[in-house]
């Protein structure tokens, strides 16, 4: 005799332990006593008036006892801890043992592929296109729990590049290629866990912003966060009776004074940092305020760029040094160094009006003055 019986009063099935007045007080408090549709053929399959969960399952699954199921949800890491979700992302699982692929294509916006079936117990391995060239980021195995579902994650890497001011001696250049040789040996800049760097050479502000939109597209379109940037150029502050000229600077032309105002420089695309990102200006006196102004070339990136983390810029002018913890000015062709580095120094007269207390060792021609930042 079966467990259950349809009730005579509504016609439901129902465990035939229940009273017709109990299974309609029941019924009241909002339980639901309908046949249970099986999750995967949408056909009735026992009743749902079940005592337990395990006897619930059981009824609901027991056409599909030898069926065994997976989805894989892929999402990005990001070498500073930060996940998201993986969409759009081509993938192949695939039965690791014999190699017939089980699901293929695109997952769908929240990272999921489809749901596939085996008739045992299989472990898959997991694809994901991951530039230009498929990348096994992991298996699972299949199994007959309910909405089983397998996590597996992309390694993504940061965004770091560098825009520098085109000279005839290449000292831009040459500091530019030097940040990004330390950070490679450092491991700060890995390409080995996906990071890529960009570099622009510039010499308008027209070539700036071009470069800057460039930086922008490229991270939308990698889907990437921006961990550095590092800008080398000339910068000033206003002169009198100029407002609003202070800035970053560059060669003029036709149509161009050759100045990237603070104005314009709130303008440029916001891009999309990492949460531990930094941006470096090492134009002169980047990093202090302007009169005319009331901000400096650094507050105006700052307030722009929403999501950075840091903002940095110099104190006071800048230099090509041999060293970067101590001002040793150049005195030969840049060309043929292999390191070199763009910091502020010490100069009584130069850096005349810097904030106070000034450190006993200003008098030293080898100091280098500690830069300016903001960070949120």
């Amino acid at each position: 005799m079966s467990d259950y019986m349809d009730c005579p009063k509504c016609g439901l099935r129902v465990h035939r332990t229940l009273t017709v007045e109990h299974h309609h007080s029941q019924l009241a408090k909002g339980f639901t006593y309908h046949p249970a549709k099986c999750t995967y053929c949408g056909q009735f399959a026992g009743a749902g008036a079940t005592r337990t969960r395990k006897q619930q399952q059981t009824e609901q699954y027991k056409d599909h006892q030898n069926t065994y199921d997976e989805q894989v949800y892929l999402y990005y890491v990001y070498p500073d801890g930060e996940t998201k979700n993986a969409p759009d992302v081509e993938y192949e699982l695939k039965n690791k043992k014999t190699g017939e692929v089980l699901a293929s294509g695109k997952t769908d916006d929240g990272g999921n592929t489809e749901r596939f079936q085996t008739n045992q117990p299989e472990d898959v391995t997991i694809t994901a296109l991951v530039g230009n060239e498929y990348m096994n980021i992991g298996q699972c195995r299949t199994n007959n729990r309910e909405y089983s579902r397998h996590s597996a994650r992309i390694p993504k890497g940061h965004i770091f590049f560098d825009i520098y001011y085109i000279v005839a001696d290449r000292s831009f250049a040459l500091a530019a290629e030097t940040r990004r040789r330390l950070h490679t040996q450092s491991g700060r800049y890995d390409e080995r866990r996906g990071d890529i760097w960009l570099t622009y050479p510039v010499s308008t502000e027209g070539g700036f912003k071009t470069a800057w939109k460039t930086v922008y597209d490229k991270q939308k379109e990698l889907d990437m966060f921006v961990k550095e940037g590092h800008i080398y150029s000339h910068a000033s502050l206003s002169k009198l009776g100029l407002i609003g000229k202070a800035g970053l600077d560059f060669k003029t032309s036709e149509n161009e004074d050759g100045t990237l105002t603070f104005g314009e420089i709130a303008e440029l695309e916001i891009l999309n940092w990492a949460m531990s990102s930094e941006l470096h200006l090492y134009g002169c006196r980047t990093g202090r305020v302007d009169a005319k102004a009331a901000m400096s070339a650094v507050d105006a990136f700052f307030d722009r760029q929403s999501s950075v983390k840091w903002v940095w810029g110099q104190r006071g002018f800048t230099s090509f040094s041999y060293s970067q913890h101590r001002f040793i000015e150049i005195d030969e062709d840049p060309k043929d160094l292999r390191d070199i580095f763009l910091v502020a120094f010490w100069n009584k007269r130069l850096n005349r009006g810097y904030e106070k207390p000034l450190p006993q060792s200003m008098n030293d021609p080898a100091e280098v003055m500690p830069p300016y930042s903001r960070n949120r």
